[in-house]
């Protein structure tokens, strides 16, 4: 695979540094004929997946989108995607450390069941976690289709400025290269996949969003698309330090080696939160990072004005919803519980934080606000769908321009419920197969 785009023309540019690009870059390029060039950031090209449970969204969530989008995404055609995005992903075990297994025998003692290694068929309970380097997702998703895909594949580090629209429809991307500006056209498509935030921000940039935001910006209107931004959902995170009595040959523990999921209500039909046990870089400490992973509050990335000083404003506004914040309580008491296990009991495990002003419910509720910061998990920016408030429809192709699509977690309506990563690659899989498949105008077009 080249490192630079040397050609004036690609049939396919993959935009973007999300987990799926490089995996939609890879199924793309697997077809007869054609010239892929992803353009990635310059850092993010050795990126590592975020280390946690790779699980798949639960029934209810993919009713949801079923709902939302249309039948291109209710069940089996999601589930095969996730099947395969499981089956094909090159999983690395870490080295089971002794206070990752202790947490297991903590979560066993309060009546969660250990599943063992996470996976897209994961329910409720505790498990080890996998990691997977992305780097390593353009190759294994090949296997089985033609030789020789790779000479396909460009890969270019650079940036992309802007999306070249003529006569609505995308034709090219606007990208530096050896520090100059300069254009590179599509024969047949572009693809967005520059996450959450970058993605509905490329949009902007395009002409593409709110009309009123855009004129504000000094931004020419393309399509007026009020929901570019919009519906951003990130998952808050809390970290809760606990230390344990040291030990002379103790291990330092590395990443977020095991997971527990459960439900903060009874009557929800699927977990709805996520505790890691975390390591630092000391062996003598504990990190227990409590997660609400299905947020009902809502945030936005939009451009700056002129003069503000700032590229864009980005407004994540996490647990401004109260019910995110009683789902948190729920979590700190759940790690309380853990914590006080004959399993940590026996390790020395001892709480360092909260302080002590915090154990009435309004002095936690003050804590948890004040120290509550983001999982890096954010979605929902570019939605699908067919209403309002949707930027993109069924086949992810953005309304109102042609040969268009974004395709990585912002197209999400709503919030998996669990750690997205399996969600983001389903929805890579997905998507290029509805790319593939097409409309027969589109496969004229290919042709």
């Amino acid at each position: 695979m080249e490192r630079a785009a040397t050609q004036a023309e690609y049939d396919y540019i993959v935009v973007g540094s999300s987990l799926a690009a490089p995996v939609l870059a890879a199924r793309l390029a697997q077809q007869a004929d054609v010239r892929v060039l992803l353009v990635e950031a310059a850092d993010t090209l050795d990126r590592q997946l975020d280390e946690s449970v790779f699980a798949a969204p639960p029934p209810s969530v993919l009713r949801q989108w079923a709902l939302t989008a249309g039948p291109e995404w209710a069940r089996p055609a999601i589930d095969d995607a996730l099947e395969i995005s499981e089956r094909s992903l090159p999983f690395h075990d870490r080295p089971r450390h002794e206070l990752a297994t202790t947490f297991l025998h903590a979560a066993q003692e309060i009546g969660a069941p250990i599943i063992g290694a996470s996976g897209t068929d994961l329910p409720e309970g505790a498990a080890w976690n996998r990691e997977l380097r992305s780097t390593d997702l353009l190759a294994p998703l090949s296997a089985g289709a033609h030789s020789g895909w790779s000479g396909r594949l460009t890969r270019h580090s650079g940036y992309v400025t802007e999306l070249v629209i003529e006569s609505g429809r995308c034709v090219g991307v606007r990208l530096t290269a050896s520090g100059d500006l300069r254009t590179v056209r599509a024969a047949r498509e572009v693809i967005v996949s520059a996450g959450a935030i970058q993605s509905p921000l490329l949009l902007q940039r395009s002409g593409i969003g709110a009309g009123s935001e855009l004129r504000a910006h000094g931004t020419d209107v393309v399509v007026d698309l009020p929901g570019v931004g919009r519906n951003l959902h990130d998952a808050p995170v809390v970290l809760l330090p606990f230390a344990v009595e040291p030990h002379p040959t103790a291990r330092p523990l590395r990443g977020a080696p095991a997971s527990l999921l459960w439900r903060s209500d009874a009557g929800l039909d699927s977990s709805d939160m996520q505790l890691t046990v975390l390591g630092p870089r000391v062996a003598e400490h504990a990190f227990v990072l409590a997660l609400t992973l299905a947020p009902l509050s809502r945030g936005e990335v939009r451009l700056a004005p002129p003069g503000w000083g700032e590229i864009h404003i980005l407004k994540r506004r996490l647990l401004t919803d109260d019910a995110d914040v009683d789902r948190m309580l729920d979590a700190l008491g759940v790690v309380r519980d853990l914590a006080e296990t004959a399993a940590f009991a026996s390790v020395g495990c001892r709480e360092l934080a909260p302080t002590p002003f915090a154990r009435s419910l309004t002095g936690l509720r003050e804590y948890v606000r004040r120290i509550a910061g983001r999982a890096g998990r954010a979605g929902g920016t570019c939605a699908m769908g067919i209403t309002p408030s949707s930027v993109v429809d069924s086949h992810l192709r953005v309304h109102g321009v042609s040969a268009l699509r974004v395709i990585d977690e912002s197209v999400l309506p709503a919030p998996t419920a669990v750690n997205p990563n399996a969600a983001t690659i389903a929805i890579a899989v997905r998507g290029a197969e509805l790319l593939l498949a097409g409309t027969p105008a589109e496969r004229s077009h290919a042709a």
